[in-house]
């Protein structure tokens, strides 16, 4: 049983999903119902698993298995094990454990009398506890080494899938921080942008921005670093700050470019990235484009959409030959569409075969406006099932 229970916890899915499979292996061997209750940052219980082995109605397990986490500083087995991290077993009082009246219902229509419960503990620290309760079993002292053993093992899972929570928290509070909730207001430009984590919530580096340039000309770029973590958020903010306080300074994107390729080094960014780096004069509808490693910009305008043919350059922090200028004026109403793989690339679906996809999606709506564009986009992909990386979209139309 613990070699199955090992795994089951290092198996696929999150943490809840992992351990209400924890939940269901240890009935009926261990008990008629086992519930595993996890300790939340706030210091109170939540209930994340209850599996019951018996004839009683689903609709009863299925509610016990959503509701009635023990109450914080009951008597509740659950609570005590927490609070004192050591273990308890015998008969039990279902009124003292039961939080309302429809809870004791359930547990006086399911029959258990008897409890088992072990702290689930990992690196000396509690993170919840695990309950048996069965209806004909007496549990003792040497029914606690099983279920402790499987606690323990728990408690490594557990403490490494919270730890996981908590850095994809912190990214999506970066991500959500450094990207711009609203894109600057510029005369004869309609713009929008979209972000979307991937599947789990996991934030990666992907990134836009937007803004009027000394010059007057409007410069605008996205773009991806490497990775799906806390890391990978950190460092695009730094790349998309030095790319801004450069762009100040330099004429070209190309030039842009070359100044982060010199730059990467001194410093101090440890992945690579990809990114598009685009400058449009808004009086003579000149746009200029230089590529680091990053999927080509789709135009669309009265003659459908297209890739723009841009040479790519080698990724940021890759050294190798310059980027390639490439320049084209744009007729009025063109829509731009910038973007990351995430939107045309997965397991299923090749770069290439996206590309024509998102081509051909884009052709169908025109030059509308960037908003919808946008919306639509997301809504498309997201609807053939959860995103395998995530996304940053931007669409800029010249009105």
């Amino acid at each position: 049983m613990l070699s199955e229970a090992r795994e089951v916890l290092t198996g696929p899915g999150g943490y809840e999903e992992v351990l209400r499979r924890l939940a269901q292996l240890a009935v009926p061997a261990l008990g008629d119902l086992c519930l595993v209750d996890v300790k939340e940052d706030n210091g109170r219980l939540r209930k994340v698993a209850a599996a019951y082995y018996g004839s009683a109605p689903r609709a009863l397990k299925d509610e016990l298995a959503v509701h009635f986490a023990p109450n914080e500083g009951s008597t509740h087995p659950a609570s005590r094990a927490v609070a004192t991290g050591t273990p308890s077993w015998g008969e039990i009082n279902l009124r003292e454990i039961a939080p309302d009246e429809r809870y004791l219902a359930i547990l006086m229509a399911l029959g258990v009398r008897n409890h088992l419960t072990v702290p689930i503990t990992a690196g000396g620290e509690v993170l919840g506890a695990l309950t048996l309760l069965s209806s004909g079993r007496r549990y003792d002292e040497v029914d606690v080494a099983l279920p402790q053993a499987m606690a323990d093992q728990a408690g490594l899972a557990l403490r490494w899938a919270l730890a996981q929570d908590r850095e994809h928290q912190l990214a999506r509070a970066l991500q959500a921080r450094i990207l711009q909730r609203r894109l600057p207001t510029v005369e004869g430009i309609s713009a929008a942008a979209r972000y979307v984590a991937g599947a789990g919530g996991e934030v990666g580096g992907d990134f836009y921005d937007m803004g009027v340039l000394p010059s007057g000309r409007i410069g605008f770029m996205v773009g991806d670093v490497m990775g799906h973590d806390a890391a990978a958020a950190v460092l695009m903010g730094q790349i998309r700050a030095a790319a801004r306080a450069l762009a100040g300074q330099v004429h070209e994107p190309t030039t842009l470019v070359e100044a982060l390729q010199w730059s990467w080094p001194y410093l101090g960014f440890d992945r690579i990235a990809t990114a598009v780096f685009c400058r449009i004069d808004v009086t003579s509808r000149v746009l200029s484009v230089a590529s680091a490693g990053h999927v080509p910009p789709l135009l669309c305008d009265g003659s459908g959409a297209r890739f723009l043919p841009v040479p790519p350059g080698p990724p940021l922090g890759v050294p190798g030959v310059a980027a390639n200028p490439y320049e084209t004026i744009l007729q009025p109403d063109s829509l731009l569409v910038l973007y990351t793989d995430g939107l045309v690339e997965s397991r299923a679906v090749p770069v290439e075969k996206g590309m024509v996809r998102l081509a051909d999606a884009v052709g169908k709506m025109g030059p509308d406006d960037p908003e919808i564009i946008c919306d639509l986009l997301i809504e498309a992909l997201q609807s053939e099932g959860p995103l395998e990386d995530d996304v940053a979209v931007l669409a800029l139309r010249l009105d």
